[in-house]
């Protein structure tokens, strides 16, 4: 979905898929730490969907094909993250647009998004409808089992 997404909406500009966000540890205490062990303890940074970066802000984006709550929470903690990146350092001081993508349309999400400063996108590809056949039952909310031409 995301990269139908980038082939449709953003070709020509600048973006990196699967960005990491927030700082590195850089303590005495990480550096005798195995990447399973820092995995395990949650030391890790956060991973973005897809950076897109505009001269005069950064977008930030997060996609799913099922809305979920929790990707709404985690999109809200990356424009915080992001101004602690190093790597971003440029756009620090530029606005960030953040960006859920999902491919079916949830109106609550919608409202949420746009109450807490979110964008909001609806994209749905040609293959959901077949996609949701490969699914059971027991992944579907109420919302999924009302799509169009689904399940």
């Amino acid at each position: 979905m995301r990269s139908e997404y980038i082939g449709k909406y953003l070709m020509g500009q600048r973006w990196i898929t699967e960005f990491r966000l927030g700082r590195t540890l850089e303590t005495a205490f990480d550096l005798q730490l195995s990447l399973t062990q820092k995995k395990a303890l949650g030391i890790r940074r956060a991973l973005a969907d897809l950076i897109v970066f505009q001269p005069d802000k950064l977008e930030i984006y997060e996609f799913q094909v099922i809305p979920r709550w929790a990707k709404f929470g985690q999109l809200l903690a990356y424009a915080d993250l992001a101004k602690q990146t190093d790597e971003l350092r440029a756009w620090w001081d530029k606005p960030i647009d953040s960006i859920l993508v999902n491919a079916v349309d949830d109106a609550f999400l919608a409202s949420l998004c746009r109450k807490h400063g979110l964008l909001y996108r609806t994209y749905t590809p040609e293959w959901l409808p077949m996609y949701f056949e490969t699914l059971r039952p027991r992944d579907f909310t109420p919302i999924q089992l009302q799509t169009p031409g689904g399940v």
